[in-house]
C-alpha cells in the first residue's frame, strides 16, 4: 500500500536519507513510518510536512496513516 510521505518524497525526488536531513529524524525512522511500522509523534508527523514543503499539511500525512490502520 503506498502511503501519501512516499508519494510525495517520488513527487520532490526526494530518497529517504534526504527526508530524514531535512526532517532531522534518522533514515531508519523515516522507514518505518513509511513502512507504516511505528506510529510519529505529532511532533514528527509536522517535521515530515515541513521537509516535504508548504503545500503539505501535517493533517494530510496523519489522516493517511490513520486510514491505514482501519
Amino acid at each position: 500500500m503506498t502511503n501519501i510521505i512516499a508519494t510525495l518524497m517520488a513527487e520532490r525526488g526526494l530518497t529517504q536519507q534526504q527526508l530524514a536531513a531535512k526532517s532531522g529524524l534518522t533514515q531508519a525512522s523515516i522507514c518505518r513510518i513509511i513502512n507504516r511500522t511505528v506510529f510519529p509523534k505529532p511532533l514528527h508527523i509536522r517535521r515530515i510536512a515541513e521537509a516535504l514543503g508548504d503545500d503539505v499539511k501535517p493533517e494530510a500525512i496523519f489522516s493517511d496513516l490513520i486510514s491505514s490502520k482501519s
